[in-house]
Formats: C-alpha cells, sequence, structure tokens
C-alpha cells in the first residue's frame, strides 16, 4: 500500500463510485428530461390535430343592413373544394376546419369571403349590387324603327345626310327635283332631328329608369314615377357619367327630394 500524498486503492475505488453515481444521476435527469420534452410534443400534436379536425360548419346569409335572408347563394370551400348552396331560409352547412377561407358569390349580390376562425355558427352579409348595364329593349327597337325610317328615306332619295345626290337626280329625275328644291329633305331632316332626342332619351332610360332608381332610394309606385320625372338628368350629363356618378347623383337627388320635395335643378357631381 501507498502512504503520505498518494491515494490508496480504497480512497480509488470510492472516487471512481462517486463518479459513477454522478454519471447515474445526470443520465436518470437526461432521460427525465426527453421524456417530459417528448410528452410536451405530444399535446402539441393532438391538440393540432384537434384544431385541425373536420366539422359541419352552419350559418346563414343575410342582406346587409336587413334581416332579408338569402336563397341559392353559392358557398365554396376555398381549401377543400367543398361547395352547398343556401336553402329558401338562406341556411347552409359545409364541411371544413379552422383557417379554411369560405367563397360566397350570388348574382344580385358582392362576393363574400370569410376565413373560418371558430366553429360557431357563422352569420354572411352581403351587400346588394346594382346592375346599371341593362338593356332597354324598348330603347333598342325605337333606334332600330328609327334607322329603319332613315333607311328609307336615303332608299328614295329624298334624304341623305340633308344633301341631294347626282345618283338621285339623274336615276329618278322627279325625287332629284324634289331633293333639290326642298320639301322632301325638309321633312327628312325634321324627322332626323326628331329620331335624334328620341334616342338620347332612350339612352336616359336605359340607365335612369324606375328599377334603377328604386334599388337604389327604395321608393315605389307613384312616388317612384314622381321622383324619376323630376330628377330626370339630361343626355349630355348622363353621357360623361360612370356607374358611381351616376348612383351619386341619385343619393343626391333623393336627399334633396327627401328634404323640400322638388326638384332645384341637376347637382353638379363632384
Amino acid at each position: 500500500m501507498i502512504f503520505n500524498n498518494h491515494l490508496t486503492i480504497f480512497d480509488i475505488e470510492i472516487v471512481i463510485f462517486e463518479k459513477l453515481d454522478s454519471y447515474k444521476k445526470q443520465i436518470g435527469l437526461y432521460k427525465c428530461t426527453c421524456a417530459v420534452v417528448a410528452i410536451l410534443l405530444c399535446c402539441v400534436a393532438l391538440l393540432a390535430k384537434a384544431q385541425n379536425q373536420d366539422f359541419v360548419l352552419k350559418g346563414v346569409v343575410l342582406k346587409s343592413g336587413s334581416n332579408q335572408r338569402i336563397s341559392k347563394v353559392l358557398v365554396a370551400n376555398l381549401n377543400n373544394g367543398a361547395i352547398v348552396t343556401t336553402d329558401d331560409l338562406g341556411i347552409f352547412q359545409i364541411k371544413c376546419v379552422k383557417g379554411d377561407s369560405l367563397l360566397f358569390r350570388q348574382k344580385d349580390f358582392a362576393d363574400q369571403k370569410i376565413g373560418i376562425i371558430t366553429e360557431n355558427t357563422l352569420m354572411v352579409y352581403m351587400q346588394s349590387v346594382i346592375n346599371l348595364n341593362q338593356v332597354d329593349i324598348k330603347g333598342v327597337t325605337k333606334k332600330q324603327e328609327m334607322q329603319e325610317v332613315m333607311k328609307q328615306y336615303n332608299s328614295q332619295g329624298i334624304y341623305n345626310n340633308g344633301k341631294a345626290t347626282v345618283g338621285s337626280v339623274v336615276s329618278s329625275p322627279l325625287n332629284g327635283l324634289y331633293d333639290l328644291l326642298g320639301g322632301g329633305p325638309k321633312h327628312a331632316r325634321r324627322f332626323q332631328r326628331y329620331s335624334s332626342s328620341e334616342l338620347e332619351n332612350a339612352e336616359v332610360d336605359k340607365r335612369f329608369n324606375k328599377s334603377i332608381v328604386g334599388k337604389i332610394t327604395g321608393l315605389k309606385d307613384e312616388e317612384l314615377t314622381k321622383f324619376v320625372e323630376s330628377y330626370k338628368p339630361s343626355y349630355p350629363d348622363l353621357k360623361g357619367w360612370n356607374d358611381y356618378d351616376l348612383i351619386n347623383y341619385i343619393k343626391k337627388s333623393f336627399k334633396d327630394y327627401q328634404d323640400n320635395g322638388l326638384r332645384p335643378g341637376l347637382q353638379k357631381l363632384n
């Protein structure tokens, strides 16, 4: 055995056992830490799975600013491709998960896109749109009628944009002389002015009519007729307006109509 400053074999064994015990404790702590981390990861995974679990979302679609329910609205899940439509009561059910995006579309309303963040019943409000690009069949017919009359004038040599043609004098001397001396051209020009005025009125009626004004103002029957007749814009003004200008004019005119019931004159739009 070695004495004094040197360790004995017994002392060395004690040191070794102490080191081994320390290593065992460290390994145990490491294993415990790993187990805790694994448990936490499992919890996170289960939570994420629960959040992404499919469910059937129920909802109802209404007109913005009212309790009117909208039927036949197309409801599309942009993530899983599911598509349904609302029933007569505006109610729908669609399969989705949290985080999905739903698109709501109906021809008389602006598209609505909503992200799903809850399983609670969804209330969707859609803004109605006003279609100002309506085709007035009566106006088109009137235009065709005017063009047909002018075509007849031209075919008979009575009117050629206000001028007699050499061909009309040569091919039909009587018509040619009638053109040159007056009568026919005078009536034709008068009809041309009349037809231009009628066509302009038809263009105004296509964009400013009871159907469109009624949607914006809510007026009906005799009151609507009175408003349309009182605030009908001129063709030159209407020609320079886009749809937003026209809607703005109708709203301003309606406010004035509510205030005093009389038309002070055409309002200038900003």
